[in-house]
């Protein structure tokens, strides 16, 4: 759920322990700027990263599903051999 920018505003405050009315005019608006343009990156990169993350566990899931493919291939390989020394040995 996105937080609106107030809420952002006031929690970089408590964060950075930036009191808006220790500054002059002109240092709080400067700040203001900047945090404004952190939202602006920050509404743009977190679907991003979702969106990252989604991939992610995509790759995760299918490298799951061939190690475990190669774990049976590797599982029927050594009983192959296994079968066919002991046909050949007896």
């Amino acid at each position: 759920m996105p937080i609106s920018s107030a809420a952002k505003f006031d929690r970089i405050k408590v964060v950075t322990k930036i009191d808006p009315g220790n500054y002059d005019i002109s240092a709080v608006a400067g700040y203001r700027q900047k945090i404004t343009e952190f939202n602006l990156f920050f509404n743009k990169i977190m679907p991003m990263l979702a969106n990252n993350r989604l991939v992610l566990s995509n790759i995760m899931l299918n490298k799951q599903s061939c190690n475990q493919t190669y774990q049976m291939l590797g599982k029927f390989l050594s009983d192959y051999k296994d079968c066919n020394l002991t046909n050949y040995l007896d």
